[in-house]
């Protein structure tokens, strides 16, 4: 896959951030490892108890129907966005992780708008699931038409619930 760039702009239409997709695997290790490094070190992940060495393995070892994309800010790693295709009649997002320096800026925005635009054509759904301790998380995904469709007790770590949301982006087909 070639990189996709997606570039963000201020509000006086200048461009503010210059944004690309690309496979995780043209990256560096040492940058999958500097990334692994900060997602294990917030939250959800660092709640939840993923280590730096789970996320490193996890992140060099993208599956056939589950692809691992570097989300790359003005030339530097700043997040991941792995999507599983096909899941329940959509696109399942797996992992989709910013840090915190980008967080807050249309980053994530602009990764939801992608993958509306590579799958609305393909599917009906987006799924994904958020931590129940993750009000930010759950706020943001709701603000951007995300519905919660059920809880999961325990899914991960006991004592931690998942919720499963979902956002249509095309209607039924008769």
């Amino acid at each position: 896959m070639n990189a996709e760039y997606l570039d963000s702009y201020d509000q006086t239409g200048e461009a503010a951030l210059n944004i690309q997709i690309e496979d995780m695997s043209r990256r560096g290790e040492g940058e999958v490892e500097r990334l692994a490094m900060r997602i294990a070190a917030m939250d959800p992940w660092l709640r939840l108890g993923y280590s730096k060495e789970s996320i490193s393995v996890y992140l060099r070892n993208p599956e056939p129907d589950a692809g691992r994309l570097a989300i790359v800010v003005n030339d530097a790693v700043a997040g991941i966005l792995c999507l599983r295709y096909p899941w329940l009649r959509g696109v399942y997002i797996e992992m989709f992780a910013l840090i915190p320096e980008v967080q807050g800026m249309g980053v994530g925005s602009r990764m939801l708008e992608y993958i509306e635009g590579e799958f609305q054509s393909k599917t009906r759904n987006i799924w994904l699931l958020v931590s129940a301790f993750n009000g930010k998380a759950q706020g943001f995904y709701r603000a951007k038409g995300f519905l919660q469709i059920g809880k999961i007790k325990d899914f991960l770590v006991e004592g931690e619930d998942e919720i499963l949301m979902r956002k249509t982006i095309q209607p039924i087909k008769p």
